[in-house]
């Protein structure tokens, strides 16, 4: 990883000292949403629930949260209305997944929060309609992951009543690291006091998913299978296997809209 990141800055300085007015280098800013989804979930939720009478209710909502990053950004000139950019930053995120289990016994209420950290490289072409006009761009971006960190925090209910609550923080350690998004875009070039501004609002489309699970903490409620957040724990993944094989739980996708803020040096 490091390789490929002196690699790329290389890469940058070379054609910086080659292009001179045809490079820009800059610093930027990344401030946006971020959230987490998998079609395999709920099918496998669903099939659970309609195959076991004793299961009432198994649902799951995803909830975006915060994402923000800094880095750096090269800028190609082709032509008058084209560039080449490439992009190297680091980024902070967060998202939640809410589960809610009922059974003919009680019910649980699940809420995990999910924090990771990634390094982004996007190569973008952008096309400008015109000086003050708009622009837009596309490419794609590869990511490479820390392990994210789960805070799972789960209430049982029988009737009204709370009857057991247990919170459990554990590392997501089988998870995909290295991940490829596809990069769309617009913008424009702002002048604030003087000075130039590029703003973009982006979308990330994910295009790998991975698998979620904490192998090293222990699942919650061990004592009631599959009332929980366990689709993260150990019993969850030898549950979900068993129980809906034709839905494994290995396509989780990583989404991110931000507001993409650069300053170029030049």
């Amino acid at each position: 990883m490091i390789n490929r990141i002196i690699f790329f800055t290389a890469a940058m300085v070379i054609l910086a000292f080659e292009g001179y007015s045809q490079i820009e280098i800059g610093a930027k800013l990344n401030v946006g949403t971020s959230w987490v989804s998998s079609g395999n979930l709920k099918d496998n939720f669903d099939y659970q629930l309609n195959n076991d009478v004793e299961i009432t209710q198994w649902d799951v909502s995803y909830k975006p949260g915060i994402t923000i990053g800094l880095g750096v950004v090269g800028s190609y000139q082709l032509s008058s209305n084209l560039s080449l950019n490439g992009e190297l930053s680091y980024n902070y995120q967060q998202s939640n997944i809410n589960i809610d289990f009922a059974d003919i016994e009680s019910t649980v209420i699940s809420e995990a929060k999910i924090s990771s950290s990634r390094i982004a490289i996007p190569v973008t072409l952008h096309y400008s309609f015109g000086e003050d006009k708009p622009s837009v761009h596309a490419g794609f971006e590869w990511n490479i992951f820390g392990s994210p960190e789960i805070e799972s925090n789960e209430t049982e209910f029988i009737g009204n009543a709370a009857v057991d609550q247990e919170g459990i923080i554990g590392e997501l350690d089988s998870f995909n690291k290295s991940r490829l998004n596809f990069l769309i875009g617009t913008g424009k070039t702002i002048n604030l006091g003087g000075t130039n501004f590029d703003l973009h609002i982006r979308y990330h489309l994910p295009l790998t998913g991975s698998s979620m699970y904490n192998t090293t903490s222990p699942a919650l409620f061990d004592d009631n299978t599959m009332n929980n957040n366990e689709v993260f724990g150990v019993l969850g993944a030898s549950d979900a296997a068993q129980e809906a094989p034709q839905y494994p739980l290995d396509d989780f996708k990583m989404h991110f809209i931000d507001l993409s803020i650069s300053y170029f040096f030049n």
